[in-house]
């Protein structure tokens, strides 16, 4: 079995703390933007930050990324930011960027980093005060998303000019159902986003290396190697309970609210076939089978 963690090591959290959110995009599935299960108030979620703070008292750093939903709907999170004393803890926030500039002025020099979505529907102009506002601090990174329907680099192109870190988004046909048939692009949108992602069409070493390719041909095949999942890196579902990865392999590791949360320190042997999620395919992999680092 593989080593215990040592104390100069990272863990990155993906706590996704509620599923309200102030849009209802139809590429969305129904439940991230619901609002069933709202964001907790302060007098829940502290406890449970304190509690994920203790937990992660080995690590030198910590990465603590929220999702939702929308966070910034969340009456708490400004609050548990800006209160945070623990050096060792970093934010990141993913957002549509809806919120009122001045919420994200008060915020952004406590960042470490922000992934922005811009939906098409929303108000572009905002989207780049918002944007403008952050980038005083650190650069966010920009996620554009387009449906087959609603192509249109134009504002990929503005934001791109501008310097800003910016990329297209493929959506999936299945949203939180396996993320691997995507949505009934044409050859030349693919084509397009592929250009938009240094890649050259013609090189077909280039692109069978790309995340979208590997999925759609279910190359990201780990069964039996030790995965860092549950190590390096967890999420936090909207209920607060924690997993070693969105693929919620093993079962969970308990509860950050009621503090049955323990945070594991060794690596497992994948269990899947198919390794889809973006977050859970950042974790470190091993070259060995089963029990083999």
């Amino acid at each position: 079995m593989a080593s215990l963690l040592n104390v100069n090591e990272t863990i990155t959290i993906d706590w996704n703390f509620g599923n309200s959110c102030d849009l209802k995009c139809s590429y969305c599935h129904v439940e991230l933007h619901d609002g069933t299960n709202p964001f907790p108030i302060a007098d829940k979620f502290c406890p449970a930050f304190a509690h994920l703070t203790d937990q992660t008292r080995a690590f030198s750093q910590v990465n603590l990324e929220f999702s939702g939903g929308e966070p910034t709907q969340s009456t708490a999170l400004q609050y548990i930011v800006l209160a945070n004393q623990d050096d060792r803890i970093k934010f990141k926030i993913t957002s549509n960027a809806q919120a009122p500039t001045d919420w994200w002025q008060c915020i952004a020099h406590k960042l470490y980093d922000t992934t922005l979505t811009y939906h098409q529907t929303t108000d572009f102009t905002h989207f780049l005060t918002v944007s403008n506002a952050i980038n005083k601090f650190i650069q966010p990174k920009i996620v554009v998303p387009l449906t087959p329907e609603t192509w249109n680099l134009t504002q990929y192109r503005i934001l791109k000019d501008l310097g800003y870190n910016v990329q297209l988004q493929l959506l999936y046909s299945n949203f939180t159902r396996g993320n691997n048939t995507y949505l009934k692009y044409t050859e030349a949108q693919w084509d397009e986003y592929y250009t938009t992602q240094g890649i050259d069409i013609h090189n077909t070493a280039q692109v069978e290396q790309t995340i979208e390719f590997k999925r759609i041909n279910h190359l990201n095949n780990y069964y039996g190697h030790m995965c860092w999942a549950g190590v390096s890196q967890i999420i936090v579902d909207n209920f607060g309970y924690v997993y070693r990865g969105w693929c919620k392999s093993d079962g969970h590791m308990g509860n950050i609210f009621d503090q049955s949360f323990v945070i594991d320190s060794r690596p497992r042997p994948c269990p899947k076939t198919q390794c889809k999620n973006g977050f859970d395919l950042q974790a470190r992999k091993s070259e060995g089978s089963w029990g083999m680092a």
